[in-house]
């Protein structure tokens, strides 16, 4: 919608006299701004190019209107009205004198070449919605921040054993543990699980994405809920009461964003939950969908130091680069013989180190080379339409010599003449960005954070956790 804005702004600028725009300029523009959103909603882009036309028209007829008014009061003030007759006449060098008149003449010379009009507008109209459509990706993926309270600090923990040649691995319940007691360079450190789940207790049964998560995931995200609370630590202790947290979708969608929600039971895969919380209708749990949040039950004394089917979120403590962690965590790596038994020849042979990457670049992963890769393409297809009009613009002057000969005898200045060029551009501008006019981007949610190829199929494993 915008574009078209820009352009009647500018049209005003060019058409009518400085004094009128002073006054109703920013007036006129609203109303149109506001037809413009009305006729959008009710009849989609069609009803929105008509009102354009339609505007286009009442702003040259204002215009010319004006102008005269303009004229004549000129001309009363002045009896001789030698300066301003020099401006308006057709070899004038005024600057405002006859735009309206020249661009009646641009419309009515369309009428007779409409293919000119038609494929000018429709080339820059798809260059320009392309490049609108990509930038508005490249900038909801890459650009904008992660919806997130000090985003810079969210990292995604992850390690590899190159020795067993494993580039990539996520998380144990038994480094888990190690991390939380002993780093020194986390403010939280969470776990989670994504998995299918069977939720029944209403109307009908569905099957559902969930995450289980120890009480620190939505805690290093500074999730405020809307209802109730968020899971807490005494939710992951063995033998906790089973609770759930809902995502606000979820609760609008099936329980008709009851505000009553709290205190009742769901069943999910036949564990009875009381519902102790809902989040907010703007919470998005980066790199995956989830309409539950389930606490896991962690045993210290049962825990599996080989399992590595968790994925982790963290923050940062201040000042604490991705680097600095990533030495944090080996040199808690290095406690696990000594903590769950397991073999220090094991450890080293394995090579087990430490991975912290940025969780924007995790979100974001193989697609921002992509995007950035797509978005060179476009704005070279752009710079293509942009000569194939500069073509189109040059072929129709080429046979415009005689009109522009005729005109020229007639006495119409060099400037007159350059200034019908320019208006016929401008419009043509002003429609081909209209038109090409797209809407916004959704905002990222779509990539998700499958680092460990197995965890979605193993998740099943893990019931006495997550029960």
């Amino acid at each position: 919608m915008e574009p078209f804005v820009m352009g009647y702004r500018l049209l005003q600028r060019v058409l009518l006299p400085p004094s009128f725009r002073r006054a109703y300029g920013e007036e006129m523009i609203s109303a149109f701004r506001a037809r413009l959103r009305d006729e959008r909603e009710r009849g989609g882009r069609i009803a929105a190019g008509a009102l354009v036309l339609t505007e286009l028209v009442d702003l040259l007829a204002t215009a010319a209107r004006e102008w005269r008014a303009a004229w004549s009061s000129r001309r009363r003030l002045r009896s001789d009205g030698s300066s301003f007759l020099q401006a308006v006449r057709p070899g004038g060098g005024g600057l405002f004198g006859s735009l309206p008149a020249e661009a009646g003449r641009v419309l009515r010379s369309w009428s007779k070449r409409p293919g000119f009009v038609v494929a000018t507008v429709v080339t820059l109209a798809l260059a320009i919605g392309a490049n609108t459509a990509v930038y508005s990706v490249v900038h909801a993926i890459l650009l904008e921040p992660l919806p997130f309270p000090k985003p810079d600090g969210l990292v995604y923990p992850r390690h590899t054993a190159r020795g067993q040649g494993l580039e990539d691995l996520s998380n144990t319940d038994a480094l888990y543990f190690l991390y939380s007691e002993h780093n020194r360079v986390f403010e939280d450190f969470g776990l989670y699980l994504s998995r299918r789940v069977n939720l029944t207790g209403g109307d009908r049964p569905e099957r559902v994405p969930a995450l289980f998560v120890t009480h620190e995931v939505l805690e290093t995200l500074d999730v405020v809920p809307a209802l109730g609370r968020l899971v807490m630590e005494g939710d992951n202790r063995p033998g906790a009461p089973p609770v759930a947290v809902l995502d606000h979708a979820l609760w609008q969608g099936r329980y008709g964003a009851d505000p009553a929600i709290l205190g009742r039971t769901i069943d999910v895969d036949g564990v009875t939950r009381e519902i102790v919380g809902v989040l907010p209708a703007d919470f998005r749990f980066p790199g995956t969908d989830a309409d539950l949040f389930l606490p896991f039950r962690f045993d210290p004394a049962h825990v599996a130091a080989g399992d590595y089917n968790y994925d982790a979120i963290a923050r940062l403590k201040d000042g604490v680069a991705p680097a600095d962690a990533e030495g944090d965590m080996n040199r808690i790596i290095a406690m696990l013989p000594e903590a769950y038994g397991v073999s220090r020849r094991f450890v080293e042979e394995a090579g087990l180190s430490a991975r912290v990457i940025p969780l924007r670049d995790a979100v974001v992963g193989d697609i921002g080379g992509i995007l950035w890769t797509l978005t060179a393409t476009v704005a070279f297809v752009f710079l293509i339409a942009c000569a194939n009009v500069a073509n189109l613009f040059l072929v129709r002057a080429e046979g415009r010599d005689r009109d522009v000969a005729l005109r020229s005898a007639m006495g119409a200045s060099r400037w007159r003449l350059t200034r019908q060029f320019i208006t016929e551009g401008t419009i043509i501008a002003a429609l081909g960005g209209g038109a090409g006019d797209g809407e916004p981007a959704p905002r990222r949610e779509s990539h998700r954070l499958d680092g460990h190829p197995g965890a979605q199929a193993r998740g099943g494993d893990h019931g006495e956790h997550g029960s």
